[in-house]
């Protein structure tokens, strides 16, 4: 962050106001320390002073703000702002500073969270529209505004926006224009346009081919093609041009003259370098083995494409670093030249690692192990990835008594929760003074000097299924047997608090998870579940997502029918009790198979109402008709009964000769 100084100011100060210039200056100085020093409240203070003496001073407030959010404070941060256009009201460079920050807060939800709790869509968008007015021939303006209008999911008008830049802006340097076609992509992406998103994003690799355009390029071809093919040649060409142009010059991250490499697999990297990593097979037993059934998923409508059945039981490995460093959203493990890739393999996320080697190095000096990984305070990732990691560590590490001084990085507290709720539970009363809590992830490193240990599980190198390799979607399906772990976990929860369900009638149940007035929705979901609720009576359920973390384990371990769209409250699958169903409306086109392969992974039975027309992964699913709702009614009895009716065991495809 820049502080600018006119001595303008100090000069209309001194002679008006009744404190002296040193007063002035002392309080910038007092900010400025307090703010570089991460001292944000005293930071706040200071600002907040000057702004009593010289409160005609632009720059001031936007410092003011900026100490505010990164205080935590998002509401005071908008007064603060509001408080800048009152005192300017026709200054449009006032309006662009306070647009700008609103879409970066948007843009960075894992570290400023639901902002429109503190101002509402309609008022963000009039602050960038009105810096658009004022200042309408600033390319800066235009295209916030558009970048703001994505990150509200006004598609279509921000595609509209970006298309008037280009047109208007036609004499902008190259990079500029790149950079706006680039969002532009973005954008279409959003809107469900691939096509047209694709034949841009290449246009704009052709001219420059950087990391950057090359991700956009797999991004694009990710959320647009199943299973594709081309979006992991240009998601591994971006991952090994971005880490072999990370800088060198830190005797523990990358020394003076070295090179930065990939290392993707834990187990390899442990046999090559025994002195530095170790990697503990932790499923012997199970790993490769081939499970899933050949007459899942069932098909109400077309066939998928790509949709599969039959997977490979991932490796599932202990793995210890005797030292290394982590940064980065998805906590990303790095230290002598080396990037560890670890399950997401080459679609691992670096949009928030750091590009060079001045970010502040916090020293852990504990022994340590670590569950950060990527979009850690989604519902998904969090309880499919990150807490099985967690009751593995705890298992084979944290639990041991020579291991008791060993300390564990969770997530922060307050950014999801379902995190809080679930690292409350009294079942890890035992840990939880050891645990560390990752605060500054995209601003600072990590240095684990006396060791790390984490939990990895890896691809098999020949998949014979062609379903985990080359996808990058696959990468997020964590192995069976986590699965069952979790599931483990958390009917021993229930049982300790005598909250167990029986499945005899009436205690089963058929539960439907809303996504009412949110994507992949349906419009007139209401309908539908007056209509299901008619035809099912007491044992049809509603999951809203409002209920406590162990209210929705009861919920689902009543479960013997999940209900819903393509959406996280699926995951809630994982608590139901062996041979339950799931019937799902699909996407379209459908690229995330997450929900089948847990279906599979937990030996249940899986409908696709295909013949419903889907929603495209950012989208809203069209209005149901009656034919619709009776087709999905249908479906959820015909799963009732089978699954009622059925006795069949754990009829899971077992090869472990390939």
């Amino acid at each position: 962050m820049k502080f600018t100084w006119l001595k303008i100011w100090f000069y209309a100060y001194t002679a008006t106001a009744s404190r002296s210039r040193e007063d002035a200056e002392s309080l910038y100085k007092k900010a400025q320390t307090a703010y570089t020093q991460r001292d944000f409240p005293a930071a706040v203070k200071y600002f907040s002073m000057l702004n009593i003496i010289l409160p005609t001073w632009k720059d001031n407030y936007y410092n003011w703000a900026m100490a505010e959010l990164f205080n935590k404070r998002i509401g005071e941060a908008f007064k603060v702002l509001d408080k800048a256009v009152e005192q300017f009201p026709n200054d449009g460079d006032v309006y662009l500073k306070y647009c700008g920050i609103i879409a970066s807060m948007l843009n960075q939800p894992n570290d400023f969270l639901n902002v429109d709790k503190y101002k509402s869509v309609k008022d963000m968008v009039g602050v960038c529209l009105k810096s658009t007015y004022l200042l309408p021939e600033d390319q800066t303006a235009l295209s916030t505004l558009a970048s703001l209008l994505t990150l509200v999911r006004e598609y279509g008008a921000a595609v509209a926006v970006f298309e008037q830049w280009l047109v208007k802006f036609k004499s902008a340097t190259t990079d500029e224009t790149l950079s706006i076609k680039t969002s532009l992509v973005e954008t279409l992406v959003r809107n469900g346009d691939y096509d047209r998103a694709y034949e841009i994003a290449k246009d704009v690799v052709e001219q420059d081919p950087s990391p950057h355009h090359l991700q956009k390029v797999a991004y694009v071809r990710k959320i647009g093609w199943p299973s594709d093919p081309i979006a992991w040649k240009y998601q591994n060409a971006s991952l090994y041009a971005l880490v072999e142009s990370l800088p060198t010059g830190h005797k523990d991250i990358c020394q003076p003259g070295g090179k930065w490499r990939v290392a993707l697999n834990y187990s390899t990297e442990a046999q090559r370098f025994p002195a530095s990593i170790s990697a503990l097979l932790l499923n012997q037993n199970s790993a490769y083995h081939t499970y899933g059934r050949l007459t899942d998923p069932i098909f109400v409508g077309p066939k998928l494409p790509k949709y599969p059945q039959l997977y490979h039981e991932r490796f599932i490995y202990l793995v210890h670093l005797r030292s290394a460093f982590m940064s980065g959203h998805p906590g990303i493990v790095h230290g002598n030249c080396t990037l560890y890739a670890g399950a997401h393999h080459v679609n691992i996320d670096l949009q928030t690692f750091p590009t060079n080697l001045k970010a502040e190095i916090i020293t852990i000096p504990h022994k340590s192990a670590h569950i950060i990984q990527h979009q850690v305070r989604n519902y998904y990732h969090w309880m499919l990835e990150a807490l099985p990691k967690l009751l593995l560590l705890k298992k084979h590490v944290l639990d041991l008594p020579e291991n008791r001084n060993v300390h564990i990085m969770v997530p922060e507290r307050g950014i999801a929760g379902c995190i809080d709720s679930t690292l409350d539970l009294p079942e890890f009363d035992s840990i939880r003074s050891r645990f560390i809590y990752y605060e500054h992830p995209a601003s600072f490193r990590y240095h684990f000097p006396n060791g790390l240990y984490q939990i990895q599980w890896l691809h098999p190198a020949n998949d014979t299924h062609d379903t985990l390799s080359k996808s990058l979607w696959s990468v997020y399906w964590a192995p069976k047997e986590v699965h069952l772990i979790l599931r483990d976990f958390f009917h021993g929860v229930l049982k300790s608090r005598s909250l167990f369900p029986s499945l005899e009638a009436p205690e089963s149940s058929i539960v439907y998870v809303s996504r009412l007035n949110t994507v992949r929705g349906f419009p007139n979901e209401l309908e539908l579940l007056s209509y299901l609720t008619s035809r099912f009576g007491s044992k049809f359920k509603i999951h809203t997502g409002k209920e406590s973390l162990l209210e929705q384990v009861a919920i689902f371990a009543k479960a013997r029918v999940v209900v819903g769209s393509h959406g996280a409250g699926l995951v809630n699958y994982v608590f139901t009790q062996p041979g339950a169903a799931m019937v799902m409306v699909p996407m379209d086109p459908h690229v995330e198979f997450c929900f089948g392969h847990l279906v599979a992974a937990l030996s249940g039975s899986h409908w696709v109402l295909s013949e419903i027309a889907g929603a495209h992964y950012h989208g809203t699913y069209g209005k149901l008709s009656k034919d619709d709702m009776k087709l999905m009614g249908d479906t959820v009895e015909t799963a009732w009964n089978q699954v009622r009716g059925s006795s069949r065991g754990d009829s899971e495809l077992s090869h472990p000769d390939l």
